[in-house]
Parts: structure tokens; C-alpha cells; sequence
């Protein structure tokens, strides 16, 4: 009988086992995947541009949106889970793309600032040169060629140069992850575009993902630059019913011509991209625009 009992003892004790084993390597696999995943959101902060790319917990932002946009900028990124940003890029010194810089490297600390060779003598840009400095961030200017890794993506900057304001001379970055590859355009121009197509043949632009320059501006976007990227996704940054009639009309239309899955801001909220690697994903829309909360910034290490 005690035998019979320590038998059906072993017997629970190696089930309890089995299940423990796979469990483990179900949890072991699942954290797997999350490494390899590569998530871009393209945040809903009105008319500008803030970009968050992470691999598990470590964060990337290109541009901080409009000062104006603070608590939807922070209400994001504290919802993706950001404590501390690896880098911060930002394309262009114009307040719609680094009005909230400053703030973002007071409360995150990026180990780098990223920014293109313009200058400003602008205040606001100033002030966030010297918080970088304050913070002991690496402050970093990038030029056409240069090349960085962000955890395993494998970023080039295909732009930086031009004489045609300042859109035009802002940072244009190619991003390689295994098999995918993503444009981020800024505020990239028609000079910009026709610029890049004359450097880089149509195959090294073509891209399973892009960044819509200048909020899809007419400026922007041009037939020729769209049949040479033909991306699977297109993602326009603009705020809602905004005065400019961004998106423009012969943007959406150059888009649908290579039959592009166009993502906008300003009817969908946040716009989330995942990929393994393999291929690019589209994830469903975050609408909600949250509000960061005061409380929240006591513990943001």
C-alpha cells in the first residue's frame, strides 16, 4: 500500500514537473518573440512629429512634437512602457518636431542626441542643446552616410545636406531590421526626394514601410519618389481637421497608384507597426490620445 502510495506520489510529482517544463518554455518563447520584435509607433500628437521605435524595453524617439502637445507626447510614451530613451533623434530644428525636446530629455536622460548638421537660433533649440549637455547626453551630429545600430536595426542616414530651407536639409533615415526595410522622411521635400533618387538606386529605397514627409504635404510625396519606395505601409503624421488640408489629395493618390495601406493620425490616433524580421505587421490603432499624469513624474527612473 505505501508503495502503491509513493508511486502515485512520483506520478504527480513528475506531471507537476512536465507542466513546470513547459510552461517555462512557453514564457522562455514568448520572450523570444517580444527581443525580436521591431515596433514602430508613429504617435498622435496633433500637427508634428514624434516617432517611437523600441525593441522590448529599450526606446528610440525621432522628434518630440509641438509644445503644445506635452501631455498627449508623455501620455504616450509612458503608456508604451518608456522609462529612459537609448537615443533621441531629432530630423530638424521646427518647433513641430522638437517643441517638447527639452522636456523629453529632462525626464528621460537619452544616452544620445541625435541632430542634423542645420543650425538654429532658435530658443527653444538652444534650450534643448543645453539640457542634453546638463543630462550628460552624448550629443551627436549626423551627416549623409553615417550609420548607427539601435539594438540590432541597423539604421543609415540617407540625407541631411540641402540649400532649400530647412526642410529639405533635414535627417532622412533608412532602417534595416532582417529582412524589412523602413523610411522616416521628416520634413522632406520634393528637392529632397529628387535628390535621393538620384543618389540611390530605386531598389535601395524601395521599403516595406514609410514615413510620410511633411505630414503629406504636396510638397512631399511626388509620383516618382512614391514608384520608386512602393511601400506596403505609409504612415502620415497630422493633427486632426488641421487648417493646412494635410493630407494632400495627390499624396493619397500617388499612395493608392502603388497600392500603399495608408495610416493617418489624425483619423486613426496612434499608428503601430510590428516585424519579426520577416515582414511588417499593422497592428490595430491606439485612438485614445492619453494625458500624462504630474504624479507619474517621480518615477520616471
Amino acid at each position: 500500500m505505501q508503495e502503491k502510495k509513493r508511486d502515485i506520489c512520483r506520478g504527480i510529482l513528475c506531471l507537476a514537473l512536465l507542466f513546470a517544463l513547459v510552461f517555462a518554455a512557453l514564457s522562455f518563447s514568448a520572450c523570444a518573440r517580444g527581443r525580436d520584435t521591431f515596433t514602430v509607433r508613429v504617435l498622435d500628437v496633433g500637427q508634428g512629429d514624434a516617432i517611437l521605435l523600441s525593441r522590448g524595453k529599450h526606446f528610440m524617439l525621432i522628434d518630440a512634437a509641438d509644445a503644445a502637445e506635452h501631455d498627449h507626447l508623455f501620455g504616450q510614451l509612458a503608456s508604451a512602457g518608456v522609462k529612459r530613451l537609448d537615443r533621441f533623434l531629432i530630423t530638424h530644428p521646427h518647433s513641430d518636431h522638437c517643441g517638447c525636446a527639452r522636456a523629453v530629455i529632462e525626464r528621460y536622460k537619452p544616452d544620445v542626441l541625435s541632430i542634423s548638421p542645420v543650425s538654429s537660433e532658435d530658443t527653444v533649440y538652444k534650450e534643448t542643446l543645453a539640457a542634453a549637455e546638463d543630462a550628460g547626453t552624448v550629443c551627436e551630429i549626423l551627416k549623409t552616410a553615417d550609420t548607427f545600430d539601435f539594438c540590432g536595426v541597423a539604421f543609415e542616414v540617407l540625407h541631411t545636406g540641402g540649400e532649400d530651407g530647412v526642410n529639405n536639409a533635414c535627417i532622412v533615415l533608412r532602417a534595416v531590421w532582417g529582412d524589412t526595410v523602413w523610411l522616416f522622411m521628416g520634413d522632406a521635400e520634393f528637392e529632397a526626394e529628387k535628390e535621393l533618387l538620384s543618389l540611390y538606386p530605386a531598389e535601395y529605397l524601395d521599403c516595406d514601410f514609410l514615413k510620410i514627409g511633411h505630414h503629406g504635404s504636396a510638397s512631399s510625396t511626388r509620383a516618382e519618389f512614391v514608384a520608386a519606395t512602393t511601400p506596403a505601409y505609409a504612415a502620415i503624421s497630422c493633427g486632426k481637421e488641421n487648417s493646412y488640408g494635410f493630407p494632400a489629395a495627390e499624396v493619397l493618390e500617388n499612395l493608392a497608384a502603388v497600392s500603399a495601406e495608408v495610416g493617418r493620425t489624425d483619423l486613426e490616433g496612434c499608428l503601430v507597426y510590428t516585424s519579426d524580421g520577416k515582414s511588417v505587421e499593422r497592428q490595430q490603432s491606439e485612438r485614445v490620445r492619453y494625458f500624462w499624469k504630474k504624479e507619474e513624474s517621480a518615477d520616471a527612473n
